[in-house]
């Protein structure tokens, strides 16, 4: 397993992390969490492969706000890449509660793919679009900021609960640095404030 983390003007916290077990376990997780200064959204892109086929492909920009122009800068661009995601791979059904509360209705949920080459593609589109909305994104009032601070915060602290409870980390890794890597890089204490 590797992980990376960056920060940048525009972005207050990146992360990937990719787990590789030849013919039993592949993640991908790479997730940027916004600097609080834009108006911005947050870009998260979950992979499980279970025994060298998709189980879940997760890529969205995920919304914080509703309003009308946050919503044509922030979800419209996505609704194309949405549309390439239906003929890419089958539709992964959400189960879990939580997963209706963050993504967007523009979301890549992709599963059973045996041949990862079009989702990767995808992911790259996804990714191109994020970072031209998100260094053309306006100035978020005071206001705005406490409320991504705060989304954050929830989206981290509601995702740790989950993984806690269901993370294969835990299991190659025992509890105790599995836990550790969670709390500590994975849901960083840096997006605490």
């Amino acid at each position: 397993m590797r992980s990376w983390a960056w920060q940048s003007e525009h972005i207050r916290f990146a992360r990937l992390t990719h787990l590789h077990t030849p013919s039993r376990v592949q993640l991908f997780n790479f997730t940027i969490y916004p600097a609080v200064r834009h108006c911005a959204a947050m870009f998260a892109s979950d992979w499980v492969v279970l025994q060298n086929k998709l189980r879940i492909g997760v890529i969205d920009a995920m919304p914080f706000f509703q309003d009308e122009v946050y919503t044509q800068h922030w979800v419209t661009p996505f609704a194309p890449l949405h549309a390439e995601s239906l003929v890419a791979a089958p539709v992964y059904v959400r189960t879990a509660d939580w997963s209706y509360d963050y993504l967007s209705p523009h979301a890549c949920l992709a599963s059973q793919l045996t041949d990862l080459t079009p989702l990767v593609a995808l992911w790259q589109k996804y990714l191109d679009a994020y970072l031209s909305c998100l260094t053309t994104a306006r100035e978020a009032t005071v206001a705005e900021q406490e409320e991504q601070i705060r989304w954050q915060k929830h989206y981290n602290q509601t995702h740790l609960a989950v993984e806690l409870k269901r993370n294969p980390l835990l299991h190659y890794f025992g509890q105790t640095l599995g836990t550790r890597y969670l709390e500590e890089f994975l849901f960083s204490p840096i997006l605490s404030y």
